[in-house]
């Protein structure tokens, strides 16, 4: 089981490096563009599955059943 995790969050990290530089050579191609507004800067806190509490957000008044989604599971 450990071996999956290990192999699922290698391609995570490798598919948010690989975001990260497409956007990069975006920002350099157009600087302004109305793309930003939906492919916006990926941080470490937006790498979350669906339902996982982003680090810091954790309170005791949210439960399971309502959580804030991380805004790469809306991107167009």
């Amino acid at each position: 089981m450990l071996d999956v995790y290990t192999r699922l969050h290698t391609k995570v990290q490798c598919a948010a490096e690989k975001y990260r530089r497409a956007r990069a050579a975006l920002v350099n191609l157009d600087p302004g563009g109305t793309w930003q507004e939906n492919l916006k800067e990926l941080r470490k806190e937006d790498i979350r599955g669906l339902g996982k509490e982003p680090e810091g957000k954790k309170n005791k008044k949210t439960s399971n059943s309502h959580f804030e989604d991380s805004w790469i599971w809306r991107a167009v």
